[in-house]
């Protein structure tokens, strides 16, 4: 598979493109994905977007926090998402 990426100033990849055999070959292997994105499934709120470039100018700033202190500080603000584990 032949990628392409595309990337922000930061060198960040923010897209890919792939060649649309490979795609064509994709949606086979994985019927109804094709449904699940043009749902909106796949897609990012605002809100999430938002939330994602704060995190990654921070990175680039090398203001950077431990995955276990996020996930500690996430399951403390929002017990509802670990419900199950």
């Amino acid at each position: 598979m032949n990628l392409q990426y595309i990337s922000d100033k930061n060198g960040i990849h923010r897209s890919v493109i792939i060649p649309i055999e490979d795609w064509n070959r994709i949606k086979e292997k994985y019927s109804g994905l094709e449904d699940e994105i043009n749902d909106g499934l796949y897609q990012l709120s605002k809100e999430q977007e938002k939330s994602i470039d704060i995190a990654l100018d921070a990175m680039s700033n090398g203001e950077e926090i431990s995955h276990k202190s996020v996930m500690e500080e996430t399951r403390e603000k929002y017990p509802q998402l670990f419900k199950n584990r």
